[in-house]
């Protein structure tokens, strides 16, 4: 009966820390997507000629 508990406590752990890299993941996925569209909102307004060019 000990052997279920650790087994099931175990199994428990490994699925919350993986609950927890998916969401690390995706958090670090939609900043990258921030960051892509920030550098593409800034390209088109510099081609646009309403910021200088960055230097």
């Amino acid at each position: 009966m000990m052997t279920l508990f650790l087994v099931l406590t175990l199994a428990a752990l490994v699925l919350a820390n993986g609950s927890l890299l998916v969401v690390l993941l995706v958090r670090l996925a939609e900043e990258h997507r921030d960051i892509g569209d920030a550098r593409r909102l800034q390209d088109m307004q510099r081609i646009h000629g309403r910021i200088p060019p960055a230097r």
